[in-house]
């Protein structure tokens, strides 16, 4: 599957006289190499390879007028060079920021390139009143983003895994945020507050094996859950509460899902389908490696600093 993404682009961009490098490089999908309004190095800042990839993605799929305003793309921009910086930036799989209209949405500043066209998310169901400064909200019966990602073809490998979600409006609701559940020993789940309790199961659901979970209640903010090898762990923040490790745990049962991609706001289940549906509100959703304390930490400033700078609310 990556094989053919990959020709399939390099054949693009070998026509549009541009030789990508590889899926992690952000020349790959280059469609068209100008600057977005003030960047360039013009205001004291050079746009990130990244957005400037992600500018004519949102082109190449919506329309140059859906581009995010001037001051989203240097935030963005500020936010690619920051992960950089931290060591972060390689780390990165899928990285998407919920701002402006569906369009910047939907098209993750960050690709794999798996996924719909140029790596695009497919949007079932939301309309452009569901997106504001502060994020895109769920409805609890039907909407939700198919990603497109196979874990098996996201990650690496089985010790080696990571989502993170910025929640804006937290609920206790009996929803998933991000799931898949391809047989009953492979499965890739995460409940921000399913009930009251924060749920993330790598990769079965059995307590010890491959299920952690510890009360969260209502959670709203940054929340980051990783797998690493002999176990697995849960990180939350947001401006009431200094970065911590919610949960931790050891085990290694069950099988990384290989069939079936995960969706957001929702759970992909093999014999039910897309289903548990939350009403919750995302500012911002990462699929990428493991992170341990220092690095989540880095990377939870990194988004809070990003919230800011978009003028949207944050917790």
């Amino acid at each position: 599957m990556r094989t053919l993404i990959f020709l399939a682009f390099f054949a693009f961009c070998i026509c549009a006289g541009a030789q990508p490098n590889s899926l992690r490089d952000p020349g790959f999908l280059s469609l068209i190499g100008r600057q977005p309004a003030g960047g360039g190095g013009g205001g004291g800042w050079t746009t990130n390879a990244w957005v400037t990839n992600w500018l004519a993605r949102i082109d190449a799929t919506a329309g140059s007028t859906n581009r995010p305003s001037s001051n989203t793309t240097w935030a963005v921009s500020q936010f690619c060079d920051e992960l950089s910086t931290q060591g972060l930036l390689g780390k990165m799989h899928v990285v998407a920021v919920f701002t402006d209209n569906l369009a910047c949405s939907t098209n993750p500043v960050i690709t794999n390139g798996l996924g719909g066209p140029y790596g695009a998310f497919t949007n079932v169901g939301f309309v452009a009143s569901d997106l504001t400064a502060n994020g895109l909200v769920g409805n609890g019966t039907s909407k939700h983003l198919r990603t497109g990602q196979i874990p098996s073809q996201l990650y690496s490998s089985s010790t080696n895994a990571g989502v993170t979600i910025y929640v804006y409006d937290g609920n206790d609701g009996s929803t998933e945020d991000a799931g898949v559940v391809a047989s009953a020993s492979s499965v890739m789940s995460c409940y921000v507050s399913y009930s009251g309790t924060t749920y993330w199961d790598t990769w079965n659901q059995t307590a010890g094996q491959g299920r952690i979970s510890a009360a969260n209640s209502a959670w709203a903010g940054y929340i980051s859950f990783v797998r690493y090898y002999g176990g697995s762990a849960v990180y939350r923040a947001n401006s009431a509460t200094n970065h911590q490790t919610l949960v931790s745990g050891t085990g290694s049962g069950g099988t990384v899902p290989s069939t079936m991609p995960l969706p957001i706001y929702c759970e992909n289940h093999y014999s039910l389908g897309h289903r548990m549906f939350t009403t919750r509100r995302y500012s911002f959703v990462a699929f990428h490696d493991s992170l341990n304390a220092t690095e989540s930490s880095a990377f939870y400033n990194a988004i809070q600093t990003l919230r800011q700078r978009l003028g949207g609310g944050y917790r």
